[in-house]
């Protein structure tokens, strides 16, 4: 019996950066990378993307979240 299997997948570098908050160290805070890419930054947590949603009401972390995924810049 032989079986065939459709893969795709992604090798290589991809994207990132580090970046380090000094002078924080006894503070909450919290961070995002905003995008004009749905797919990316806090969009991506979101349940627009089929089984992705990464924060649901009544989690921890909920309104900050909401709060980025809501902000808009003066392009829109």
């Amino acid at each position: 019996m032989v079986v065939s299997v459709i893969v795709n997948l992604s090798i290589g570098p991809k994207p990132s950066v580090v970046i380090d908050f000094k002078g924080l160290e006894n503070e909450k805070y919290y961070v995002t990378l905003l995008s004009e890419v749905s797919s990316t930054g806090p969009h991506s947590a979101i349940d627009e993307h089929r089984n992705n949603q990464r924060y649901h009401k009544g989690d921890e972390g909920y309104k900050i979240w909401e709060k980025f995924a809501s902000y808009k810049d003066k392009d829109g």
